[in-house]
């Protein structure tokens, strides 16, 4: 079995507007909940998909391509969207909450304090 090609070309797709952000040649494979730079702009990746070309009877990774999200720099590793406070708060940099996951959740009806222990 062969290496695979580390300089793939990646595609950065913004999953709200549907616009390439950037197509380049990329060092290593982009995985969700990562944040990347691009552009002076940072993004978190949300689903990264891949391409596939057959040739001579065998399919060999031929490009990436990553849904991303515009955001504020991070922090510290472990920050998550939405209000942390909240019950419904899934604690995760990919995902606010089940019951309102596209948040705001300033004014959120659906908020509960967080039971604590």
């Amino acid at each position: 079995m062969s290496s695979p090609n580390l300089t793939l070309p990646i595609q950065w797709i913004d999953v709200d507007s549907g616009e390439v952000v950037e197509e380049c040649p990329w060092q290593s494979s982009p995985h969700p909940g990562t944040y990347v730079q691009l552009a002076e702009q940072h993004y978190l990746v949300l689903e990264k998909r891949h391409s596939y070309r057959l040739r001579q009877g065998k399919y060999h990774l031929c490009g990436i391509r990553a849904l991303v999200r515009s955001v504020n720099p991070p922090q510290e590793a472990g920050n998550c969207l939405g209000d942390p406070s909240c019950r419904f708060n899934a604690h995760s940099p990919l995902l606010r909450c089940a019951v309102n996951p596209s948040g705001p959740c300033q004014g959120c009806p659906h908020y509960e304090p967080a039971l604590r222990c």
